[in-house]
């Protein structure tokens, strides 16, 4: 499929999650986005700057072989709930 762009399913589904939105929120927003975690299609690269932008997720780390990891650089005491976190929020 010419124009389209090779995205892994594995790095679609961390910015979902990293997003705190959730998939099946993300769906309601992208139609297609069923079949990019899927791997049955393939996003074109203007649908991959929308997603990025719903995800707030930088566009080059849609671009990587395998979800990054990612660290606070500094403790970070606040908490929600009497709980905190350990990964970074949006």
């Amino acid at each position: 499929m010419p124009g389209r762009v090779d995205v892994k399913p594995q790095v679609l589904a961390w910015a979902c999650d990293r997003s705190g939105q959730g998939v099946e929120r993300l769906m309601e927003r992208m139609e297609k986005l069923s079949g990019w975690l899927s791997g049955a299609a393939k996003p074109t690269f203007k649908q991959l700057e929308e997603f990025a932008a719903a995800t707030h997720t930088p566009l080059g780390y849609l671009f990587l072989t395998e979800p990054p990891t990612e660290t606070l650089p500094i403790p970070d005491f606040r908490t929600v709930g009497g709980c905190s976190s350990s990964s970074p929020q949006p």
